[in-house]
């Protein structure tokens, strides 16, 4: 009796998987789509830009952009703050240590990694915590344009025709104007991804310098916001040199369309993908997925570095932690612009900004998140109130943040059940033994 019990239940279950929807995007994420252009960076352009990225040689890990994007955030953390322990780490496995390393702080993209280390990304990939971290970690580097005539390589790829026409394809009709504020080189080695994520957007009076980008993705995501919301484009160039895409390779770039269903792109060199990525959902599948990624502590600081003559290292705290050449890396060149009606509203924009006066409250964003928790998810305002500023958060993004779980054709559990010991601690003996 007790074994067909067991059956039903397992059939039961084995249906439910099969039939539940993965992937509940919010309406306001399901109007919007990406486009692909072959041969977006002639050949010798893209020969400069490897060149710059050689020069640059230093990568900091993603895993906190805080230290990539090389500057403090007005407000680096909600509240939930703990000191470092004696040791230097951190008690709770998602905070890391803040760029003083004195305190320990959610990392500016918590959302991601925690949605790719419970459910295994893309992939629904079944490894143990540390080791979706270190999939994840990928290397940026971030550079925010004041002066784009420091680099003619990079100028004359955003400025040409084809660019800029398929650039503004992706803005609003009427808003056409390009805004160029960034540019990032994004690399992994083999066995790491780029997790399932919205990029870090922009608001009127609120952006990655002055608020974690785990927030500002809340806001986009909640739609509470939406009057003070800016469009922008995303363009990921690929400059790695592989003639040819093996499907085996992986690092495909993935995106929700409309209907649920997903985009693909290859990562051909010299091609470029273009979206909104603050408002389409969008990953990249595991590249070279039989590979181990190299494991990066993440109590330490992780940097990819060039060492010269196509050689680099991934070091952390200057222990080595892998070799590669430059054939090794999945590379691309990020463009970021916001997209305006004129030129004259983007200056308008970047003096708005600049003025600490229009800058939003931390406390005012967090009130109307509570208001909302009480009037439409059924919590209680005192339990709110007197909730640690640390749970509060996760119930943030727990709420709102909702990326879609894997696809049941690539994972038919949709949970990384590796990570349980992170929800439920005692249970870390029976997991380590099958993971």
């Amino acid at each position: 009796m007790l074994a067909i019990i067991v059956v039903i239940i397992a059939i039961g279950f084995a249906v439910y998987l099969n039939n539940f929807n993965r992937a509940v995007i919010p309406k306001h994420l399901t109007d919007y789509e990406a486009f692909a252009e072959d041969d977006l960076i002639p050949e010798p352009l893209a020969k400069e830009l490897m060149g710059l990225m050689k020069e640059f040689r230093d990568f900091q890990s993603n895993v906190d952009q805080s230290k990539a994007q090389g500057f403090k955030p007005t407000y680096e953390h909600v509240g939930e703050a703990q000191d470092v322990l004696p040791d230097g780490t951190c008690a709770h496995p998602l905070l890391f240590p803040e760029m003083t390393k004195t305190k320990c702080i959610l990392p500016q993209r918590v959302d991601i990694g925690k949605h790719y280390v419970l459910t295994g990304g893309l992939d629904g990939v079944k490894e143990k915590v540390s080791e979706g971290i270190d999939r994840v970690s990928s290397f940026g580097r971030y550079t925010f344009i004041s002066d784009i005539e420091k680099y003619p390589a990079v100028k004359s790829l955003f400025s040409s025709p084809k660019f800029q026409a398929a650039a503004k394809r992706v803005c609003p009709k009427n808003d056409s104007y390009l805004d160029t504020f960034q540019f990032n080189y994004i690399m992994q080695v083999p066995g790491q991804t780029v997790a399932m994520h919205l990029d870090s957007p922009y608001f009127w009076g609120a952006s990655r310098y002055n608020f974690p980008q785990w927030l500002l993705v809340a806001m986009v995501f909640s739609n509470l916001f939406k009057d003070k919301f800016v469009d922008q484009i995303q363009v990921v160039g690929y400059l790695h040199e592989w003639k040819e895409v093996a499907k085996s390779d992986g690092g495909e770039f993935v995106y929700y369309l409309n209907s649920g269903d997903i985009g693909v792109v290859s990562p051909k060199y010299r091609s470029g993908t273009f979206v909104d990525g603050s408002k389409v959902l969008h990953a990249a599948k595991i590249y070279r997925p039989h590979v181990k990624a190299p494991h990066m502590p993440k109590d330490q600081d992780c940097a990819l570095k060039y060492l010269g003559d196509e050689n680099w290292v991934v070091q952390c705290d200057q222990n080595t932690m892998g070799n590669y050449t430059t054939n090794d890396l999945r590379i691309s060149i990020v463009y970021r612009a916001r997209c305006f009606d004129s030129e004259q509203q983007a200056r308008e924009y970047n003096d708005f900004q600049n003025n600490p006066d229009n800058i939003m409250k931390l406390e005012n964003i967090l009130e109307t998140f509570k208001k909302d928790l009480v009037a439409t998810k059924g919590h209680n305002r005192e339990a709110l109130d007197n909730m640690s500023r640390l749970d509060f958060a996760f119930l943030l993004i727990d709420t709102y943040i909702r990326y879609p779980l894997p696809p049941k054709e690539l994972a038919f559990i949709p949970w990384n059940y590796c990570a349980v010991p992170l929800l439920v601690p005692w249970t870390a003996p029976f997991f380590n033994a099958i993971c």
